[in-house]
């Protein structure tokens, strides 16, 4: 699978993150991997598995920030539910992040409308960073999932959307830059204290 996905990204000059499950260390992991089509591959382990029936499939992979620089940005991932903790993306920000990747697969039951349009541009702006939250649209023989991808600006403004009804390609040009103003006002990480 990842050598077919090396290859897609070196013929078309793209990068992709590719949720799977990954067979490691005797154990299974709810896994994505960053491929550019040039470099090695990077997987990130989930770290915070959500109910019964993930704990029942996975072990969780060790809370780490897992980052990659793509075109002169500092991507860092997470999946689904480890978004919804603070200190996960507080770790990836203070370890140099300017965009977090989040690869979901959000139900449309447990307050999916929330989680996509407030919480994600909160993270984004209490730690001045870039939040591309991607999630499944439509149904599998066990779920129903909620759409409502977002890419959100350190600002907290949603720079893209997308419904929960049909699948749907959102973009946003990603430019830090931008926001260094906001970024000065609002100097979260540097006046941190720990």
């Amino acid at each position: 699978m990842i050598q077919e996905l090396e290859r897609i990204a070196r013929i078309n000059n793209i990068a992709l993150l590719v949720g799977f499950v990954e067979a490691a260390d005797n154990a299974l992991y709810n896994s994505a991997t960053f491929i550019n089509g040039r470099d090695q591959p990077t997987i990130y382990r989930k770290s915070h598995l959500y109910g019964d029936f993930e704990r029942g499939l996975f072990q969780p992979g060790d809370p780490v920030a897992c980052l990659v620089e793509y075109c002169g940005l500092k991507i860092g991932f997470l999946i689904c539910y480890d978004v919804e903790f603070p200190e996960n993306i507080r770790r990836l920000a203070q370890a140099g992040a300017q965009l977090v990747a989040v690869p979901t697969a959000l139900p449309v039951n447990g307050n999916p409308e929330f989680i996509a349009r407030k919480m994600i541009p909160v993270r984004a702006f209490e730690n001045q960073i870039f939040v591309a939250y991607v999630n499944y649209c439509g149904a599998d023989k066990m779920f129903s999932y909620a759409g409502l991808s977002a890419i959100a600006a350190p600002n907290g403004q949603l720079l893209a959307e997308a419904d929960g009804r049909s699948e749907t390609l959102i973009f946003a040009d990603i430019s830090p830059e931008d926001f260094a103003e906001i970024a000065a006002a609002n100097p979260y990480l540097r006046d941190l204290r720990v």
